[in-house]
């Protein structure tokens, strides 16, 4: 094997690697990605149950009920168009409270979404975008 075959093999082999290398980050951010969802976009959408997703939207007035025998909670979250039941196992951060912004992480099982963790609205002027959008396109 000559000097120049043996730089091109090199070469060739090193970018390989990095190809290789580059698709494996990619891949794995993707898989960690969770996205953000509105009740409308969720209930609409094909082959999302059992996936990490993000539910945001505004939390219905009237629809907590809390576990008196446990820290389950139910409510619902509604982007003003569609509304999407949550069960959620845990204590509820300080700011959650009905007519209020949210956001669930979690999965669809059935109907209901299945929440691991819940953020609420960090000021008084918070909407998740997609809600605001939803509500100034009804208002018009």
């Amino acid at each position: 094997m000559n000097k120049k075959t043996r730089k091109f093999l090199f070469i060739t082999i090193l970018f390989l690697i990095i190809a290789i290398l580059i698709y494996y980050v990619l891949d794995t951010f993707q898989k960690n990605m969770v996205f953000y969802h509105s009740p409308t976009e969720i209930l609409s959408s094909q082959n999302i149950e059992k996936k990490d997703i993000r539910l945001g939207g505004m939390v219905k007035e009237n629809s907590i009920i809390r576990d008196k025998n446990s820290t389950e909670v139910k409510f619902f979250v509604t982007d003003y168009n569609k509304e999407i039941l949550v069960k959620y196992n845990g204590i509820l951060p300080d700011l959650f409270r009905e007519k209020k912004g949210v956001v669930v992480e979690g999965y669809m099982e059935g109907k209901i979404f299945l929440g691991k963790k819940v953020l609420a609205k960090h000021d008084e002027n918070y909407m998740p975008p997609e809600v605001l959008e939803m509500i100034k396109s009804k208002e018009k």
